[in-house]
């Protein structure tokens, strides 16, 4: 099962991949045109707005991709927190459990500190 970035970043670069094979053809078809200066501008723009969204796509996945990264990176460190607090606290209970059952003898000669 994908989640939902795995879903986007396959969309992205399936994006990326049309649009690095159609330059190619833009650039041919721009440099045909050059004695007219307004449709080539147009070409120009359009392959330029192309490109800032091909940029903003990839900021859009990289930033999702950190995002997700350090949700995991958290939920280790507090995996391992909890971890480390729990073996340092088991010797601890240990001796609490051996000083109870040393006790329950001498309860009723109050003993008992």
């Amino acid at each position: 099962v994908m989640s939902a970035d795995e879903n986007r970043n396959e969309q992205v670069e399936e994006e990326l991949k049309d649009t690095a094979e159609a330059a190619p053809e833009e650039e041919t078809a721009t440099e045909d045109s050059a004695e007219a200066a307004p449709e080539s501008e147009v070409e120009a723009l359009k392959a330029q707005a192309q490109e800032f969204q091909e940029q903003m796509l990839r900021s859009q996945a990289e930033m999702q991709n950190v995002r997700r990264r350090a949700e995991i990176d958290v939920e280790k460190a507090h995996k391992f927190a909890l971890e480390k607090f729990v073996k340092e606290l088991l010797p601890v209970a240990d001796s609490l459990e051996k000083a109870v059952e040393s006790t329950e003898g001498h309860e009723s000669a109050g003993e008992l500190v």
